[in-house]
């Protein structure tokens, strides 16, 4: 391999990165923000089993479109892995780690979006039942699969900290994208512990949180897809210096 190609690797590896996430993002986007706004009523299981069944197709596009961002997850991983392993192996190996960890718990959590589905369709089995009861039970697993998206949450927060260590030491992006990575982190977390302890304290932050939750990440998105990284990282010594 020639010594431009060599020089041009973390440039190339920041791009790919850069692609995978934008893709990710966009199926999220799609199958958690988008879909979700448009069928899911809080507090009301008749509405929200009306909207799902009238719209089965963006429905299951959603469940698809969720999994699908999952699976470009791994790859956003990886692409780091490559781009980050001579800056600082463990830290490398930790966000890949937490990376892998968070899939299946998003993959499994997904199931319960399956319920609904289920419930409300034209089994005969089902036909024991009572269509409110039906609707209720719809409405449960619903909302057991947005709890379950705050624990996934929890491995979406811990991965940007390993990810924006990376960033901060490794002379490839500017050191305030990796600050703002463990804000980010922070955000994840901190929304967790209060969803959990405090809900309403949670609730009147909510517009703050959802901010800080994106406030490392969309900037890193877009500085991977117009700038790349620069073709030097810092070195070892420059590194323990730092």
């Amino acid at each position: 391999m020639s010594n431009q190609a060599i020089a041009m690797s973390p440039r190339r590896e920041a791009r790919i990165a850069g692609m995978w996430y934008a893709v990710l993002t966009v199926f999220t986007v799609f199958g958690m923000l988008y879909v979700d706004a448009r069928l899911y009523v809080p507090g009301n299981a008749a509405a929200t089993a009306s909207r799902i069944m009238a719209d089965q197709w963006v429905y299951r596009l959603g469940i698809a479109s969720s999994l699908a961002g999952q699976v470009c997850q791994v790859f956003v991983g990886l692409a780091f892995y490559r781009l980050f392993k001579s800056v600082d192996k463990g830290q490398a190996r930790a966000l890949l780690a937490l990376v892998v960890a968070m899939v299946p718990v998003a993959f499994l959590n997904m199931l319960s979006k399956f319920a609904p589905l289920i419930l409300l369709g034209d089994s005969a089995y089902m036909k024991a039942f009572e269509p409110g009861q039906l609707q209720a039970l719809s409405m449960l697993f619903i909302e057991l699969q947005r709890y379950g998206v705050l624990i996934t949450g929890v491995f979406w927060g811990l991965w940007l900290l390993p990810l924006g260590l990376l960033v901060y030491k490794s002379g490839l992006f500017p050191r305030v994208l990796g600050i703002l990575l463990i804000v980010n982190c922070s955000a994840y977390l901190l929304d967790f512990l209060l969803a959990i302890i405090w809900p309403g304290v949670r609730a009147s932050v909510a517009p703050v949180l959802n901010a800080l939750c994106a406030v490392g990440e969309v900037p890193l998105l877009f500085w991977l897809l117009i700038r790349g990284a620069r073709n030097t990282p810092r070195n070892a010594a420059a590194i323990r210096a730092a």
